[in-house]
């Protein structure tokens, strides 16, 4: 038999415009909060608030313009602009869905409708609403997915998003992570941020080491480089050994070492 909250987390469902925090993770501002907040609704917990956010204005600007700035793109680009406010829900994750800003039928395009400060860089943007776009096409099952932006007092643009396979991967990965706590009753602790790669920094260890963890870094590669060669004529010998070693051989002994296979066949070298 279910309990109350259990029943409800299987009513439940994420959706798209929470996974970006959930990627975001603990660096998030209020993450955690917000984390922990989205997981007591889904388990319909009665300690339950939702977030007012009457006095967002970057909300409620979005919210008020969002049918306007689609119909200026549609009137622009000359191509219809459909699904308006459309819940569709993942073909084959029934607990994710997403509302839809509008969907191009030309090129199988999903966009989604953001306005945001001048302030914040565009790449950032994008890379913040990346995972809701990703689930948004997954969801429609769709060929691509944009973010139609207004960045300050500047008309409409459409971005594309390139979205990394690998990344990919690991958004899905971390969803279903979160709504295994939810079907557990088990209340998330510690989702740490998952960069994109459009985000990867390049380190310089030899002109900057004010990283807390330079040293030891720098120990550890050390160690690699000293190993380096002798790591690579011992892989190159175990090659040879297998190739060298008669298929009807079980256990082979040779000074301090061994050789075994197992009932699979998978050869192993170990130190006796």
């Amino acid at each position: 038999m279910l309990t109350a909250a259990q029943q409800a987390a299987r009513e439940g469902k994420i959706t798209a415009s929470f996974v970006p925090v959930l990627m975001f993770g603990n660096e998030h501002p209020d993450g955690d909060r917000k984390i922990y907040s989205e997981w007591l609704k889904l388990i319909g917990d009665p300690s339950y608030a939702p977030e007012n956010l009457d006095d967002d204005w970057p909300v409620q600007w979005g919210a008020y313009g969002e049918p306007f700035i689609i119909d200026w793109h549609e009137r622009k680009t000359g191509h219809p602009l459909t699904r308006r406010g459309e819940v569709v829900t993942h073909p084959h994750r029934p607990y994710v869905s997403c509302t839809l800003d509008c969907f191009r039928a030309l090129d199988s395009t999903v966009l989604d409708c953001k306005v945001s400060g001048s302030f914040i860089p565009i790449d950032d943007i994008l890379a913040y609403y990346t995972p809701q776009l990703i689930v948004h096409r997954a969801c429609v099952q769709c060929e691509h997915a944009g973010l139609l932006l207004v960045h300050g007092s500047a008309a409409p643009h459409e971005y594309e998003l390139v979205i990394d396979a690998d990344y990919e991967r690991i958004v899905w990965k971390r969803v279903d992570q979160f709504w295994q706590c939810v079907l557990d009753l088990k209340a998330p602790v510690y989702f740490p941020r998952v960069v994109p790669p459009e985000q990867w920094i390049t380190y310089d260890l030899d002109s900057d080491a004010k990283f807390n963890w330079a040293q030891d870094m720098r120990e550890q590669l050390g160690k690699w480089l000293a190993t380096k060669d002798q790591a690579d004529q011992f892989n190159d010998a175990v090659k040879a050994v297998k190739k060298i070693l008669p298929d009807d051989c079980g256990k082979l002994f040779c000074g301090a070492a061994m050789i075994q296979r197992n009932r699979a066949g998978a050869v192993s070298i170990k130190r006796r």
